[in-house]
């Protein structure tokens, strides 16, 4: 097992999650935040991340960076999908071939 969360993969349990995730400190800030019943919110969305991850394989856009564990591209993609047409960012897969694409291909 990876050191790192599972990017690249929809076949996750939720003991992974468990792994990844500082549960505790999430109930914390929740708490901190106002969040009401913040346990029980939490375990419910740490339960059904398996399933989450199912229907984007089974329904989600087909994205290169979708089957990738290379944390670069996640990041990157994710970064520019904050700003970026999605079909640009697809275009765009290395620090290099981003640092040469005009800025006319990813703006929308």
């Amino acid at each position: 097992m990876d050191e790192f969360l599972p990017f690249g993969r929809t076949e996750v349990t939720e003991e992974e999650i468990c792994r990844f995730v500082d549960i505790e400190s999430a109930i914390e800030l929740a708490e901190q935040g106002g969040v009401p019943s913040p346990k029980e919110r939490i375990g419910r969305f740490v339960s059904e991340i398996p399933s989450l991850l199912v229907w984007l394989r089974d329904n989600g856009r087909d994205y290169p960076w979708r089957h990738t564990t290379d944390p670069w591209r996640v990041y990157a993609s994710e970064i520019m999908l904050q700003r970026t047409r999605g079909d640009a960012v697809e275009k765009v897969g290395s620090v290099v071939s981003l640092d040469g694409a005009a800025a006319t291909a990813l703006l929308p």
